[in-house]
């Protein structure tokens, strides 16, 4: 034993028990999950009961829940109807010809039209790799400008646009 510490055996037990402790966690985890994914009328009591004495799992998956579809609704693509593009497209005139100092600040969504591998999208470079996946080189030599790209450079040549920052 070492000087005045848990000796081994005593070490490798607690490391057994928070282990347990762990997994047991996981498990209601994944219990109070499987209940919540069930519409309410269709539990049953001991389901709620299980719901009930898991107050801080039902809301942190919850909110996980509402990220999720946050960021599915993010991901969508809209179309507006044609009157309505109209009018955006001549708001988003008036803003840029009143801007006393523009900066178009970009990122993966106007890359990826142009064969720009993203990083966290659902194909991305880190989305692969966290999944445990090889991620292929992408020859960027393939790249070709979208409209948008050749847009941004067009509203910096008439300086309109002063400055464009990408993540990407």
């Amino acid at each position: 034993m070492a000087a005045g510490g848990p000796s081994r055996s005593e070490r490798k037990a607690a490391e057994r028990v928070r282990r347990l402790r762990e997994e047991q966690q996981r498990e209601r985890l994944r219990q109070v999950s499987r209940i919540l994914r069930k519409a309410a009328a269709e539990r049953s009591a001991e389901e709620g009961r299980l719901l009930a004495e898991s107050e801080d799992l039902v809301t942190e998956l919850q909110g996980r829940s509402r990220r999720r579809e946050g960021l599915k609704r993010r991901q969508e693509e809209v179309c507006d109807d044609p009157e309505e593009l109209r009018r955006k497209v001549r708001e988003l005139a008036g803003a840029v010809r009143n801007a006393k100092y523009l900066v178009v600040y970009t990122g993966a969504g106007i890359s990826t039209a142009a064969s720009i591998p993203d990083y966290r999208g659902p194909n991305g470079v880190w989305t692969l790799l966290q999944k445990g996946r090889s991620v292929s080189a992408a020859d960027l030599s393939e790249a070709e400008p979208t409209l948008t790209h050749m847009s941004i450079a067009r509203l910096h040549e008439q300086k309109l646009v002063q400055h464009v920052v990408s993540q990407n």
